[in-house]
């Protein structure tokens, strides 16, 4: 038996059927990705350069420095040893020199804001060239050493320090790092100046370290100022390649921008999904992280869960908590040495060091100093010999007691054992 006629429209129908939906769910699925990979505008500030900026100031210091061999080098920037530059090398280093230190002292007392990066694109050269700044002045700073002007010294090392203060502000964790390195090469010799200046001098070098201090930029800050340069170049990055194009781009993966498809469903999901969507989810974990960073530093690792959206893969930037590890050391180094020219100008008015830190309050401290790595509790100090010496350290990144002992100098983030000690700031 044949089919007849009337079976052929129904055949027809149904396919026509079938093949509406198809076009009805492919119209779907462009408007789905059309609106999906629309890229607005997000709420990521850039802010007004302040005029003068001592940015500018420091980025001109660089250009006059003279520092490419030792007739021009300070012995901290040669591969020369310290005691093979004599004294006449030393004074033309800090003569030829003078016109770029002269410009970072002045503008040590200007505004300072950090360029803000708001774009994969943006290089940070300027970096390099502020280490060497750093170790300009700490060059300086043996110089006067060595021909015994320890207040010329300890005032080389306070700008070096105040210098490196200043450079995070504006900036993410590459910056901050910069920063971060600066200060530690100025304080490197502070335990060789602090104990030589006389007692007008410590009053001179406390005076400088209030400043100094009132100049930390906080690291939410910083974590912030990521969040702002991360999702403003994912936007970016967005906006110039469609999804299909980033999902090819291999250095997209190696950067860490961009999770890797493990299958065409993940390709498909990311295709498809919100953009809108994940960039303020990204920057909303910023904002939480940043919140977070703002407390008591424990050592412990983030609460605050990563959205894990492909555009910010894995749990997050477990990188930032530890960066504030390096963040806290020059701080930490700088309440100790801070404290401990407190206490010398205590023991040169009343002939001996206190019994407890709370007796340099508030004629030489305003307040007990906190241990940045005690969880809340202040340094750890204690009189020696009868009030002729004393004991002062930080518990360092370790957040360990061990009594005293200095860190390594070798050592660096957390990966330390050892203690931030008077006198050993190297």
């Amino acid at each position: 038996m044949t089919d007849t006629p009337a079976h052929k429209p129904r055949s027809i129908g149904t396919a026509l059927y079938a093949f509406s939906i198809f076009v009805l769910a492919a119209l779907v699925l462009v408007l789905v990705y059309t609106i999906n990979n629309r890229i607005p505008s997000l709420p990521i500030p850039n802010p007004k350069m302040p005029r003068p900026n001592a940015y500018d100031d420091f980025v001109s210091a660089d250009k006059l420095l003279t520092a490419k061999s030792i007739s021009g080098m300070g012995p901290y920037s040669s591969s020369r040893q310290l005691n093979s530059c004599t004294a006449p090398e030393l004074h033309s280093f800090v003569v030829s020199n003078e016109a770029a230190l002269q410009l970072i002292r002045a503008s040590l007392k200007k505004t300072y804001l950090y360029p803000p990066a708001r774009s994969f694109n943006t290089l940070f050269p300027v970096l390099s060239s502020f280490r060497e700044s750093a170790r300009t002045m700490r060059s300086v700073a043996y110089y006067y050493r060595v021909t015994h002007q320890p207040a010329k010294a300890a005032d080389s090392l306070l700008d070096c320090i105040e210098y490196g203060v200043m450079i995070p502000r504006g900036g993410g964790i590459i910056v901050s790092l910069a920063g971060d390195a600066c200060q530690q090469i100025g304080m490197a010799d502070m335990g060789e100046v602090i104990p030589r200046l006389s007692s007008a001098e410590l009053d001179h070098a406390a005076a400088r370290l209030e400043r100094i201090e009132r100049k930390q930029v906080p690291f939410s800050d910083v974590v912030m100022e990521e969040g702002y340069w991360l999702v403003a170049g994912q936007a970016m990055m967005l906006k110039q390649s469609n999804p299909l194009q980033l999902l090819q781009n291999q250095s997209a993966y190696k950067s860490g921008m961009l999770a890797k498809p493990g299958n065409l469903w993940e390709s498909v999901r990311f295709a498809l999904a919100n953009k809108s969507s994940m960039l303020q989810a990204n920057l909303n974990y910023f904002k939480a992280l940043a919140k977070e960073q703002s407390g008591t530093y424990t050592g412990a690792q983030s609460r605050v869960r990563g959205p894990n959206n492909q555009l910010l893969p894995g749990p997050g930037m477990p990188i930032v908590v530890r960066a504030r590890a390096a963040y806290l050391r020059p701080q930490a180094k700088l309440t100790v040495l801070k404290t401990e020219v407190a206490l010398r100008r205590y023991n040169a008015t009343n002939g001996q060091y206190p019994t407890s830190l709370t007796q340099l309050t508030p004629k030489y401290l305003k307040k007990v100093p906190i241990d940045p790595f005690g969880i809340g509790k202040p340094l750890r100090y204690k009189s020696v010999n009868s009030g002729k010496s004393f004991q002062l350290y930080s518990l360092g990144p370790d957040m360990v007691d061990n009594g005293g002992k200095p860190i390594s100098n070798k050592s660096t983030g957390t990966s330390t054992s050892g203690d931030i000690v008077a006198d050993h700031y190297d």
